[in-house]
């Protein structure tokens, strides 16, 4: 079967482009015998066109304005080799319908597609925000900090004991609220230890603070919530121990002393006078002590400095 045919010319395209002309429906027929390049309008479907490339290769097309605009969309609807004619035409129906309305479903499409990516990074993001809990940020502190390992037991100590229940939140999650009201809690036996306890918190939650990043390079913490504490000034006032011997007391305390066997003898008069901590003194070893120079050193003391001491001549003896 011959065709009727018009030409229409398209500047970006090597070949001309036909179309059929108005009163001939798209068949099974036609598609079959279509040979000429172009686009095959459908006339009880304004739109609706077999569109036959310069290869030969056949699809369904929707080529058509959208309504209020000069702009010229064409949408691939499937190769009528696989997609039967009447399905193509419900297709196209839809798309001509979202035309009429002014609305560009290539547009469409693409916003779906983006909304998609969109919807996609926000629950990645929601995950990633979701995996670093109050545990993940505990175990990246205590790996990245250099504390000792006395320190870092303590802590773990405490927090595994006393904000266990949270391991498992995201950090974000922990609030100013649950924060006051675990301080409170504690308080009511171990006034100073729930003091300790929400400063180890601090210090995890304001490293997680600065590690933790949204994908815009803010923190996922843009609050440390042991704050809280400070602005309502509700931190535990603990007076300090004042436990130490009077000057009085230095005589009896020597008598007491003198009877206890050598090495106690020695330890407690090296605390008495350098003023070093138990831990400090029970630790030294013989590399610590030059006899000839007479000084002693603490290695790596708790603010973190070597310290080193002249022996007095009591001490040196």
């Amino acid at each position: 079967m011959d065709f009727k045919l018009a030409v229409l010319q398209d500047p970006r395209r090597n070949h001309s482009e036909v179309e059929s002309m108005k009163g001939e429906p798209i068949t099974k027929k036609m598609v079959k015998e279509a040979l000429k390049p172009g686009y095959y309008r459908d006339s009880t479907l304004p739109g609706f066109c077999l569109r036959v490339r310069a290869n030969g290769k056949k699809t369904y097309v929707v080529r058509r304005k959208v309504r209020g605009s000069q702009k010229v969309v064409v949408l691939t609807l499937g190769d009528p080799a696989v997609m039967p004619l009447e399905k193509a035409r419900i297709a196209a129906s839809e798309y001509i319908l979202q035309l009429q309305k002014g609305e560009d479903p290539q547009l469409t499409k693409r916003e779906q597609v983006e909304k998609k990516d969109r919807q996609e990074k926000q629950q990645e993001l929601i995950e990633r925000k979701n995996s670093m809990t109050l545990r993940r940020a505990w175990t990246d502190y205590s790996g990245n900090r250099n504390l000792k390992p006395n320190t870092l037991y303590i802590y773990g100590l405490l927090v595994n004991r006393y904000l266990n229940d949270w391991l498992d939140l995201p950090v974000f999650k922990i609030s100013k609220d649950m924060v006051e009201q675990r301080h409170r809690v504690l308080s009511a036996d171990h006034p100073a230890q729930a003091n300790h306890i929400m400063r180890i918190l601090r210090a995890i939650l304001t490293y997680a603070s600065a590690a933790y990043e949204d994908e815009d390079g803010s923190s996922i913490l843009p609050e440390n919530p042991v704050r809280r504490l400070s602005q309502t000034r509700t931190w535990n006032k603990i007076k300090r121990r004042e436990r130490y011997i009077k000057s009085h007391q230095l005589k009896s305390w020597y008598s007491a002393v003198a009877q206890l066997k050598p090495d106690d003898h020695d330890y407690l008069m090296l605390l008495l006078l350098t003023g070093l901590r138990k831990n400090e003194g029970m630790s030294l070893k013989w590399t610590n002590i030059d006899l000839k120079e007479k000084t002693l050193t603490i290695i790596d003391p708790k603010n973190g400095n070597t310290h080193v001491l002249p022996l007095t001549d009591y001490l040196y003896r």
